[in-house]
Parts: structure tokens; sequence; C-alpha cells
């Protein structure tokens, strides 16, 4: 939900970082998608010309996610018709990534102030596409974090190109990174071996208005869980899916609680539900009180994954229903640990 927010808020809670080796390309991938879906124009056309052998970035990968989306959404945003380009540009110890587009442009007079919070450029057309800034201002702040930059040029209705650098992984980054992977595929291996399932039956796909992945066969998924994201920023939905993928879950997302209580209520199942607070139509707490009409605590957990921080949003989360309280941006050790315990507890 789009309130006016404190941005020392936000950066307070973007201050900590999650590294780790990260391939890039499919992170843009995933938010071209969502850009698509959310910001897409038939008259607008985009090019992903990332090579396949991008080297490994090492960064927080739930905040590079929030960078990349929030960049090509801009591009969308102030981009009527034309193309949007996504390239890599060579550096040695960097990963360096353009967002070029064929927009409305920017005076060079007002490229220093763009990234500063709710400055809109006049004679930019920004004013027109009800932009705050906000992203923007987000992006800087969350790239900066790394030790990388940001930059824009602009030609006023010609376009803009934004760059983007972040830190390369090193080769011993890379190797602790490899031997990570592979314990992973090894523990990965001896889950599925033991039996221990997703829900039995086939998943709903029809009540949700996105599930991932497309060509999932409920029966085909030892050791994976389905997990239902409920959330009604797209970023924040992209964040979470790119998470529960790696380790092999299956994802359904609602964009609000509304969408989340009566696709439980038609049918769909799932294993766990991770629900965010402030949402327009109905609110985490509305949906997760409706929920627990039919599910009980034990039969179907409900974390709380918000960026509410106050005891009083615990409070009312628990006494809502809800299993446990996560707040953003999400930890994935923090996220996947949590979702054991409920998930250890559980009662079919």
């Amino acid at each position: 939900m789009n309130d006016i927010l404190d941005f020392s808020s936000i950066k307070k809670q973007h201050s900590r970082l999650n590294l780790s080796c990260v391939e890039i390309a499919p992170i843009i991938g995933d938010a071209i998608a969502e850009c698509q879906i959310n910001h897409g124009n038939a008259l607008v056309q985009v090019q992903n010309n990332l090579p396949a052998d991008l080297p490994l970035a090492y960064v927080d990968q739930a905040k590079v996610a929030t960078i990349f989306y929030n960049v090509i959404a801009n591009a969308y945003k102030f981009t009527e018709k034309g193309l949007i380009r996504i390239s890599s540009v060579p550096a040695e110890d960097t990963v360096c990534i353009e967002v070029a587009d064929t927009g409305v442009g920017i005076e060079a007079k007002h490229l220093d102030s763009i990234f500063m919070l709710f400055e809109q450029v006049a004679d930019s057309g920004v004013r027109q596409k009800n932009g705050t800034g906000l992203g923007l201002a987000v992006c800087k702040h969350l790239v900066e974090l790394h030790g990388g930059s940001v930059t824009v040029r602009s030609t006023l209705g010609v376009g803009s190109v934004f760059t983007i650098t972040l830190p390369r992984a090193t080769p011993q980054q890379i190797v602790e990174h490899q031997r990570k992977v592979e314990s992973e595929r090894k523990a990965k291996v001896i889950t599925a071996g033991s039996g221990d399932n997703a829900s039995g039956g086939s998943v709903e796909q029809k009540w949700l208005p996105a599930f991932y992945p497309k060509n999932y066969p409920a029966s085909a998924t030892e050791g994976s869980r389905i997990v239902m994201v409920v959330d009604d920023e797209p970023v924040n939905r992209m964040v979470l899916r790119h998470l529960l993928l790696k380790r092999n879950h299956v994802v359904l997302e609602a964009a609000n609680g509304l969408e989340a209580a009566e696709a439980l209520e038609k049918g769909c199942k799932c294993d766990v539900v991770l629900m965010d607070i402030m949402m327009p139509v109905m609110s985490g707490v509305e949906s997760c009180q409706r929920i627990r009409q039919r599910f009980s605590i034990e039969a179907l957990p409900i974390i709380f994954v918000t960026a509410k921080t106050q005891q009083h949003d615990r409070d009312a989360s628990a006494n809502a229903g809800g299993n446990a309280f996560l707040t953003k941006p999400v930890v994935p050790d923090e996220l996947f640990a949590s979702m054991s315990q409920v998930l250890a507890r559980k009662i079919a």
C-alpha cells in the first residue's frame, strides 16, 4: 500500500545486507516480466541484451531485485512508445548494467535532482505520470549501500539511460558459493528421498491471479511446499517468489487479503501463507481473521511479512491468528527458518 513514508525509516529497514553470489540476469528477467504485467504498453518493446556469461555479483539478492524493478518500472512509466533496452557494460571489478529508454527524457539542469525524495521534474512529463521519485531515491540508497553507483544521462524528448554498477564476486567468493550450492543440492536429494512432500492434490490455479512455476505437476515436487504470497506490491511478491522458487517451492500469489481469503474458501490448497499487513481492499490482519474462521493455526500457518515494526502491529497479528511475524526487507535465512518452524507444527 503506497502510504506517505518517512524515508529515514525506509533507509533503516534496508540498512542490513545479506550478501551472496548472485546471478543478475534472472533477477532482471523477473523484473521485466513483472513490469510488463503492471506497466506494460503495446507500443513499448523491451530488448533484453544481457549476455549469457554475465559475471556473478556479490550483492543482496532481494535488494537488487528492488533496484531493477524500480528502474525498469520508471522506464515504462515515462515511455509512451518505442524501446526499453537492457544491456551490460564491460567492467573489471563491477557488474555494470544499463537501462535505456526512448521516453520523455530529462533536461540537463534537472539530472542532479531526480534521485531526490519526492522530486518531480517540471516540463519532463513526470507530473502527468503521478510519479513521486520515491522509487529512484530507494534505488540510489540501495545501490550505494552495496558500494556501487547509479547515474543517468538524458536528452529531453529523446530518452534516458540509467547506469547501475554493483560489486562483482571475487574468485574466492565464487568458490564458496559453489560449495554452498552443492551442499544445498545434496540436502534436497536427501529431503526428496524422505517422502516429505507438498500438500496432496492439484493446485487450484484458477482461484489466484499468479502461479509459479506455470507447468507445476502437483505429484512431482517431493520436498517442496506450496506457498501463498499475499502482497499488493509487485516488487515484494517478485522478491519472495524468487527466493521461494530457488528452494524448489511452488508459489501462489494474491494482490490483497480478500483475494487470498476467497481463494482458500473456494478450495485453493497451500501449506503456508506469507501475508503482508498494509494492503488495499482487505488488510492482512482482516484476511487472517477471516481465514481463521475456516482454518486453525495448526492447519494453515500464516507468517506475517511486513514493513510494520511496532509492537501493536505484532500484537494485532498474533491476535488475528498469525503464527509468526517477520519484518521487511526479508532476510532469506530468517524466512526459511520461520517456515520450517511453523510447518513442523502443522497438523494435516
